[in-house]
């Protein structure tokens, strides 16, 4: 999966990773608003990686991925895992 631009020269606060399965409706949403807030809240502070766990199927059990969409956001020490659907 192509990785979004969100970057610009300063120093990432946020490494982003969605895991998605393929293009299904939930994950094709998921995907858009993630790159949405990305690039309007978060522009410049952060890095996204698109797992697609068809595609990837051992990442997805390395993170312990069990429903998708699964996003796995971190901030310099901290993880925050969200589990659930998200807004359109």
């Amino acid at each position: 999966m192509p990785k979004p631009d969100c970057s610009q020269k300063t120093a990432k606060e946020y490494h982003l990773l969605l895991f998605v399965a393929g293009n299904e409706t939930n994950s094709r949403l998921a995907r858009d608003y993630i790159v949405k807030i990305c690039r309007k809240e978060l522009y410049g502070r952060c890095t996204i990686d698109i797992v697609d766990v068809f595609e990837d199927f051992p990442a997805a059990v390395r993170y312990n991925i069990l429903i998708t969409p699964t996003l796995k956001a971190a901030r310099i020490h901290s993880l925050l895992l969200l589990l659930q659907n998200l807004p359109r």
